[in-house]
């Protein structure tokens, strides 16, 4: 039950006020209803709904507030509240949209059709609420189920739907019976006995860096403690990423252990930044400090005073992190791949635990890098082009083919999206191995591709045109393109790139 609807998502982001359910979606103060009053769409019926949106909709007292779906044998559930935000998020009915439904259902055609009903403090995701230190903010919700009229529930007549909810909903009595047993309950004292789940290693460092800690066993699972009644434990499958941490709140700084070995955790709290200054000041500083202090100052865009500390660093000890990251703070591009060239010289010769994630992150940093500038350097989609002058394709083509082997998990590290699209490149327009990209594009899935699914896209059409131009030795018209990107079909495991609605690459599979 609605009166009035904000919805977002809409291109370029802009926020929309509508009539509930019936208003057309992306179209700003879509207040007409058309002449018979049910032109537009009804929106309650995800079906209706042309691409992906967040709707918040407004629900005024006395109504209680209720999200809820009806499936088609009419079995209904629902959520009420009593708090000031209801919505729901749907992908819509489009390409694009199947395509993701389907992707994240596993690639099974029309397995994985879904909305998201959720119900919030604020009345919509864009605002905040506030709550006091050592304050409470509490309310009851209720989740009820029950099989409805189908007719009355599909009725184009969106009243007869809420009708056959409201009847359902229970009574104010028996929600206040029900409020007070829960509040018995959220009042029982906290105790080791009772706990359900402790808190985090992240969150037991961060109440030991700001409280006296505890003395700490030599067994991670049994070091527990409570702050304000919140119980945490340093977990033993944490215990790599927060020693170095533990080391400087009980040690006052580094071992010589952690010293020897590759940082796998980084904090950007200021009082962690005063912690590492107040350690460098007293046990002298490393190259571990002034490395931890450039990612907090780079975090905060102090770039030039980041850029220092890592050069600092690399003085007290190089390292592929401090390298990487002076890649990264470069305005220039070549001062960049200089700087990303020494990072993986000093991965390739790496030998401590954390290696093999440190040079998979870094070979597809690197990649994703020179993949871009190759782009812009030069209209790659021209017949004329001439590929062999492109440096940055001449460099992708190196870094896979001389500096990539020589590390030991070279095969895994080219099973990563970014490291498989620039392998597509350079397969693409430097060595002309059309078929074999066509081939890589056809039976890859690119899991971590959202919207630079367009660049995968990009390089199937390419694939296709410079295989034609090449063999008959002709550029082909803009025209001929078109027919030729018609004839040969992106394949559905690569579909659309979000969040694209005019998106038509991907047709669900029957």
């Amino acid at each position: 039950p609605a009166k009035t609807t904000v919805q977002t998502s809409s291109p370029g982001g802009s926020v929309s006020k509508s009539s509930w359910p019936y208003f057309s979606t992306f179209i700003q103060d879509s207040y007409f209803d058309g002449v018979s009053g049910h032109l537009q769409p009804d929106n309650s019926m995800y079906g209706d709904i042309p691409g992906h949106i967040d709707i918040f909709v407004r629900i005024y007292k006395p109504q209680t507030p209720y999200i809820g779906h009806a499936y088609p044998d009419g079995y209904t559930i629902v959520h009420a509240h009593e708090i000031n935000g209801t919505k729901f998020f749907t992908w819509g009915k489009n390409p694009m949209a199947n395509f993701w439904m389907d992707f994240l259902a596993g690639g099974v055609p029309g397995g994985g059709d879904y909305a998201e009903l959720q119900v919030g403090p604020a009345p919509t995701q864009m605002q905040t609420f506030s709550l006091a230190k050592n304050s409470t903010k509490e309310w009851t919700e209720v989740f009820t189920a029950f099989y409805g009229n189908k007719t009355a529930l599909f009725s184009k007549e969106y009243s007869a739907a809420t009708e056959q909810v409201n009847q359902k909903l229970p009574s104010d009595e028996e929600t206040e019976t029900m409020r007070e047993k829960l509040v018995k309950i959220a009042n029982i004292p906290v105790t080791i006995d009772n706990i359900v789940h402790n808190g985090s290693s992240w969150g037991a460092l961060n109440a030991m860096l700001e409280s006296p800690p505890p003395p700490l066993s030599s067994n991670p699972t049994s070091n527990a403690f409570s702050v304000s009644e919140l119980m945490f434990v340093i977990n033993e499958d944490d215990a790599e990423e927060v020693k170095p941490w533990l080391e400087l709140l009980q040690e006052g700084t580094f071992s010589n252990l952690t010293l020897a070995d590759s940082p796998v955790s980084y904090m950007t709290r200021p009082e962690w930044a005063q912690r590492i200054n107040s350690s460098a000041t007293k046990y002298g500083k490393t190259w571990l400090h002034l490395l931890h202090l450039g990612i907090h100052t780079a975090e905060r865009g102090d770039s030039s005073a980041a850029f220092e500390l890592f050069e600092a660093s690399i003085v007290e000890k190089p390292s592929a992190q401090a390298y990487r990251s002076l890649a990264v703070l470069s305005t220039n591009p070549e001062d960049a791949y200089g700087f990303y060239m020494k990072a993986w010289d000093l991965a390739i010769e790496a030998s401590f635990p954390s290696a093999s994630r440190l040079r998979l992150n870094l070979a597809a940093e690197i990649c994703r890098f020179m993949d871009g500038l190759a782009m812009m350097d030069a209209d790659l989609a021209t017949c004329s082009a001439k590929y062999a002058e492109n440096v940055w394709l001449q460099r992708i083509s190196s870094f896979l083919e001389v500096s990539l082997p020589k590390v030991p998990d070279a095969s895994t590290i080219s099973s990563n999206d970014d490291v498989l699209l620039a392998s597509l490149r350079k397969a693409i327009y430097v060595d002309e191995a059309y078929d074999k990209a066509i081939g890589a594009i056809s039976s890859s899935c690119f899991p971590t591709f959202g919207s630079r699914r367009a660049s995968v896209i990009d390089l199937w059409h390419a694939a296709h045109i410079l295989k034609f131009e090449r063999e008959d030795s002709t550029c082909l018209s803009p025209l001929e393109r078109h027919k030729l990107r018609t004839k040969y079909q992106v394949p559905s495991n690569i579909g659309c790139p979000y969040p694209d609605n005019s998106c038509t690459t991907y047709h669900r599979p029957s």
